[in-house]
This record gives C-alpha cells, structure tokens and sequence, in this order.
C-alpha cells in the first residue's frame, strides 16, 4: 500500500495541516477566479491552480483516506481553501529558507527521490502516479528540493524551543493524571499454523488437526515456547511464540477474546482468526491502572516539546504572512 504521505515528500505534515495563520483572515472568503489560472500571488510570485490542485491531491491523501466518496465530495470546497492556504504557507517558507541562505545538495534531493520511489512495488507504478499528478522529473526534483528547503527552515526554527523542565512535566502530570492510564494489557504467546484464503476444506481441517496433536505433545512434557520454535509459521516462533504486552485492540477480535479470557500459565483451545488456527497462552495480565510519573516521563516530555514547537511554528508563519504581500483571486468558486 503507498503511504499518502508520501507524496508530502517528508514535508512537516504540522505546517501542511496549518490551515490558516493571518490575522483575522477568513478562508471563507477566499475563491479562484475560474478565468484565470493563478490561484494566488505573493509579492510577485504567482501560484497556479496545477499548484493547487498538487497541495490539494496531497491534503486529501494525508486526511480524507478514511472518508467516503459522499463526506470527501461534500468538504471538497473546505479542503480547496485549506489547500490555498497550505500553498501560500509552503511557499512563504520556501521564499524564507532562500533567504536565510539554506541550500540543499543534489544528494540529498535524489535521496529524497529514491525515498519516494522506494514506496512504490515497482518503477512502473511510481511512473504511472507521476502521471497522475502530471509531474515532470524536472517538476518532481522542485518538488522534493522545496520539501527539504521548508524541512530544514523547520529544524531552525523549531532549535530554539526549550525542553520542558522538570517542574511544567510534573504540573502537567498532576492536572492530568485522571486522564492518563496504562490500558488493560496481556503478555502472551501463540502456536500459529497459517491458512490462505482460498485453502480448501480439506486442507483447513488437517491443519486445525494438527494444532489439536501439537498440543497434546504438552502433555507429554515438551513446553509451549519449544513448539511454537519448531512449529509455528508467525515470526514469533523465533521467540518461542512471545507476542509482548498488547491492549484488547491489537489483535484480531477472536484472538482478543480467547487470550484476556485465559488465567496467567493457561493454554487455549484451538482458536479461529482469519490468519489460520492459533494455540495462545497467556503469561501475564495487567488491569488498566495510572501510571506513575517515571513510567511515562519521557513521553510527556517529548509531547509538551511537540506542542511548544507547534505554537513556535504557527506564530512564525503568521509573521511570515504579516510582512508579505498575499492576493487570492476572487470571484469564483475553485475549479478546474
């Protein structure tokens, strides 16, 4: 499956999502005029709709994935103005990083190339979304130069955000905490014999017999982990069928229910997934419980970092757009 983000080119989904960061400025109010190709000026930099209509392709790859035909069709005209407003950013940020002298080296371009084109199962399908998106290779290159351009104006500017101190984690702990919980979770592990869609019955059934021998071969003194090692078809069977800690959405909603019902040591019966027939055995069982302060420190930390470096990024942007001079064309729905 290719990511959608992909075609983002590594550019800071935080700054494509900003949707709007001037002053008082409404997206309402923005249109294209459908005589005219150019969706927006900067200063004497005028974008096109092609423009547009890339940043736009991108918008809805990165967060209309999961809509249906009829919410996608309905916020169409919501996401045409977030993707003006994504252009202009992008572009006031790719202007700024020239002007701060940053460059970017051919390596690092045809990296970021080969990146994307790694994403794909074959040269001929990365072609064929290039002529989808109707991008040249020289268009492509631009593309992934600005992406580095505004990804390394990112890094600047993100430099001077302190982390947290001690002191804003434990307040932010301390007014939190009823929100904060570790799920309910088990370790467990499992015997895997794999079964493909369009196995036929007979070969369903011997396999599920199978599973039903191996586990009797517990009885007979050989351990769980030693079974899953020889038979099992899960990679997990290099670990002796260890899964690890997971919640109650991890897996698949048989395997969930079979494991959470087993007592710490106990060994399933033979159960069903669409993965093929599994023996589980649970080995530990913890409760939803909070977590203390040094359990998840770290991960506090790093999201108050996250959040300061977000309000840091949107207040430079709206500086960027306060001393430039932005024109969006009027009078017309966007279209084409």
């Amino acid at each position: 499956m290719i990511k959608s983000t992909s075609w983002c080119l590594c550019l800071t989904l935080l700054v494509m999502m900003i949707v709007s960061c001037s002053d008082g400025d409404s997206t309402n109010d923005l249109y294209v005029d459908g005589s005219s190709k150019i969706v927006v000026e900067i200063n004497d930099r005028a974008l096109t709709r092609k423009e547009m209509h890339g940043e736009l392709l991108n918008l809805l790859l990165t967060v209309g994935q999961n809509m249906s035909a009829e919410e996608l069709e309905y916020r169409r005209p919501e996401f045409e103005l977030q993707a003006i407003q994504n252009l202009i950013n992008t572009e006031l940020m790719v202007t700024e990083a020239r002007n701060r002298g940053i460059k970017v080296s051919d390596e690092k371009i045809q990296a970021q190339i080969k990146l994307l084109q790694d994403g794909y199962a074959s040269g001929e399908r990365f072609q064929q979304e290039l002529n989808l998106r109707a991008l040249t290779p020289t268009e492509l290159r631009r593309e992934a130069e600005r992406a580095l351009l505004v990804d390394s104006l990112v890094e600047q500017v993100v430099a001077v955000v302190p982390t947290p101190a001690d002191d804003e984690v434990q307040k932010f702990y301390t007014e939190s905490k009823e929100t904060l919980f570790v799920p309910e979770q088990i370790r467990a592990g499992h015997i895997l014999l794999t079964v493909l869609p369009d196995d036929p019955d007979e070969v369903r059934n011997a396999k599920r017999t199978e599973l039903i021998r191996i586990k009797g071969e517990m009885s007979k003194g050989a351990t769980f982990e030693s079974l899953a090692n020889k038979y099992s078809d899960c990679p997990s069977a290099a670990r002796g069928g260890d899964l690890g800690w997971f919640p109650k959405d991890r897996m698949a909603p048989e395997f969930t229910e079979a494991a959470f019902a087993l007592a710490p040591g106990e060994v399933s019966d033979v159960v069903t997934t669409s993965f093929g027939y599994h023996l589980i055995k649970l080995y530990e069982h913890r409760e939803k419980r909070t977590p203390e302060l040094e359990e998840i420190k770290l991960d506090l930390t790093n999201y108050l970092l996250n959040q300061q470096r977000r309000v840091a990024i949107e207040k430079f942007i709206e500086e960027l757009r306060a001393r430039n001079v932005i024109d969006v064309a009027t009078n017309s729905e966007v279209a084409g």
